[in-house]
């Protein structure tokens, strides 16, 4: 392990600055090569930064990082906004048998599962939780209707509910 020497670094992200962070993040948690970096790294963050980002840090390594694209997909920046501002997203999605269905949910995470990328909400059509891949994303819309419940607590019990099913 790397000495530490301890720097009076101040820290001012503005949200989009703190979304790359977290992003590039999660991204590394997932490299087994930066296991004791990543945790060393993280821990860090979390100690000195705003209540946010260290309840965003993802906790651990969990498989290898899927390869980066150019560029974000066409709903990338609507569904961080209903992220930011706790929004709900109506959408028109396309499950894996190919049955097209619409759904008003609430955003909580923008992130990577398997090979590819996920959003984690609250699905108003089936009370619980899902996982909804971005590439089966037919039309996107912001709602401006904001939903019940923090976003923080939500994204707790989203978060509760991936471990208990072994994500």
């Amino acid at each position: 392990m790397a000495e530490r020497e301890p720097r009076g670094l101040t820290l001012t992200f503005t949200e989009a600055e703190l979304d790359v962070v977290i992003a590039a993040l999660s991204r590394l948690a997932r490299e087994a090569d930066w296991d004791e970096e990543f945790d060393d790294a993280a821990g860090t963050l979390a100690a000195t930064m705003v209540d946010r980002i260290a309840s965003e840090l993802p906790a651990a390594p969990a498989g290898p990082a899927p390869r980066a694209r150019k560029g974000d997909g066409p709903h990338h920046g609507t569904i961080r906004k209903a992220i930011h501002t706790e929004t709900k997203l109506a959408l028109s999605y396309v499950d894996r048998k190919g049955a097209e269905s619409r759904r008003i949910i609430w955003p909580l995470e923008l992130g990577f599962a398997g090979a590819g990328e996920m959003i984690g909400a609250w699905c108003e059509s089936r009370r619980d939780f899902r996982h909804f891949r971005l590439d089966r994303i037919v039309t996107l819309e912001d709602t401006g209707e904001r939903y019940p419940q923090r976003r923080q607590i939500l994204l707790a019990q989203l978060k509760a509910g991936e471990m208990e099913q072994g994500f």
